[in-house]
């Protein structure tokens, strides 16, 4: 284990070299994508010793992305990846302590087409898996054919409780991290579960 001293002198560079380094050893994320996230953060954070990015820090960086006019999905994406850098440093010894990020709400979902109560009216008559397509874009406010229909397993992180779009999959083209709610949470686990039993059943691969 390092030690508080050495832990203090980590800098943010040698930090996210580190995570993409566990993200191409482990395969839990595409490093490709990730290290785009990573140049953005490092704009800001270029030269930081990574123990000095506490919840001051971090809530500098948030105003600074919505001064430059980021929503606050884009802006949760950047703090999904600072979080995960902090806590591979830590698991690393390089880090002591990983501070709290807290996330931005995210916007409300889309209305003025479908009242919820409609809504649900709609879904409760859907099949589970349809039903749960219906409410990831309703509530999400994602695009049905374009983002939730191509979500696969790796995007899928049940730990965070968050849903990702890999860059090219979003209308700006930008990478963009989702936090869900306990009923998608669930209903996600639920697919999971659905499908490994028809991976079983049929001894095929489903991503």
């Amino acid at each position: 284990m390092a030690s508080r001293g050495k832990s203090r002198n980590v800098g943010w560079s040698t930090a996210t070299e580190d995570l993409l380094s566990y993200y191409r050893a482990y395969g839990t994320r595409d490093p490709q994508e990730a290290s785009s996230r990573v140049r953005q953060l490092r704009v800001y954070f270029k030269g930081w010793r990574l123990a000095d990015i506490d919840a001051s820090a971090v809530l500098g960086y948030v105003n600074y992305r919505k001064g430059q006019g980021r929503a606050n999905v884009t802006v949760n994406a950047d703090l999904a990846v600072l979080r995960k850098t902090q806590r591979v440093a830590q698991e690393l010894g390089k880090l002591d302590v990983v501070p709290r990020i807290r996330m931005s709400r995210p916007a409300s979902p889309r209305a003025g087409f479908f009242e919820a109560d409609s809504f649900e009216l709609v879904a409760d008559a859907l099949p589970p898996d349809l039903a749960l397509v219906a409410r990831v874009g309703y509530v999400l406010g994602w695009r049905l054919s374009s983002e939730v229909l191509t979500l696969t397993r790796r995007q899928v992180d049940p730990a965070e409780g968050t849903l990702r779009l890999e860059p090219g999959m979003s209308k700006n083209r930008e990478a963009r991290v989702a936090y869900l709610t306990p009923e998608l949470k669930a209903g996600i686990a639920e697919q999971l579960t659905r499908v490994k039993d028809l991976e079983r059943r049929t001894g095929a691969i489903m991503p």
